[in-house]
């Protein structure tokens, strides 16, 4: 039996930490989703995961089942943009979810409340929950807070950009996938 893209792939790209915060961009139909789904399917003991949208939900929980997921592991939010910080805190602090993902235009809110995004560092490291931020765009003013940070430019084929990664918390690099 040969294996396929997504079997291999969460070997390529690193793991998703589980008491970090996280961020993937790239542009609209880059992979985003199919990477994090298949890092999903391959890795994480606790079932969970919170899935948090804004302004609306615009995932089809039905392509999960393409990376065998089962979408009742998968627990949607729509938070309006004015509380999608709090709604993240609020889900880490529960210690229900391996992961809580964030999809949205997030990245101009980051810039102005870097103390709200170390509450969520902090919170993730204490909680033992991943925080994954999906984004068109990197956000560039407060990457020191992310334990790995990839601008991610297809799925098929993997291709993407590592900004960001510390292991265990230790020095930065910066790689190229290809």
């Amino acid at each position: 039996m040969s294996s396929t893209p997504q079997d291999t792939y969460p070997k390529i790209f690193p793991e998703i930490p589980t008491n970090a915060l996280t961020e993937l961009s790239g542009h609209l139909s880059s992979g985003k989703n199919s990477l994090i789904f298949s890092k999903f399917s391959h890795q994480y003991s606790r079932p969970l995961i919170a899935w948090v949208e804004s302004p609306t939900i615009s995932l089809n929980p039905c392509s999960l089942l393409r990376f065998n997921l089962n979408p009742d592991r998968f627990i949607f939010i729509e938070s309006p943009l004015s509380n999608v910080l709090w709604c993240l805190r609020e889900l880490t602090q529960s210690e229900l979810f391996s992961h809580v993902v964030f999809s949205g235009k997030l990245s101009l809110q980051l810039r102005t409340q870097e103390v709200e995004l170390r509450r969520l560092q902090i919170a993730a490291k204490t909680h033992q929950t991943g925080i994954v931020f999906i984004s068109d765009t990197p956000t560039l003013t407060a990457n020191w807070m992310f334990a790995l940070q990839a601008k991610i430019h297809s799925y098929a084929p993997l291709d993407f950009t590592l900004l960001r990664h510390t292991q265990n918390h230790q020095t930065d690099f910066l790689a190229q996938s290809s």
